[in-house]
């Protein structure tokens, strides 16, 4: 898995957010990095990986499957052991 790949988790975080914050994308980002290294989406310590253009992106994306009555298909997670081989 890709380190900025959107996991279904992370969306729910994601969305949650946008509402949260009043589609004010810039506090969506903060809240998404912390999110993110808190559950070691993120490989380096101190990365901001999501910023404000990727999060009104991502929220268009989604915003657009959903009136056209579609799903995100997620990729499968890897587990550590599978994440530890590739390196």
């Amino acid at each position: 898995m890709q380190r900025d790949d959107w996991t279904k988790p992370l969306d729910e975080y994601f969305m949650e957010s946008v509402i949260r914050n009043y589609f004010n994308f810039d506090m969506v980002a903060i809240e998404l990095n912390q999110q993110a290294k808190k559950t070691g989406h993120v490989g380096v310590v101190g990365e901001a990986i999501f910023n404000a253009e990727k999060c009104r992106i991502r929220w268009s994306h989604l915003h657009l499957l959903r009136k056209k009555g579609e799903q995100v298909v997620y990729q499968p997670q890897m587990s550590v052991e599978e994440k530890e081989e590739r390196k």
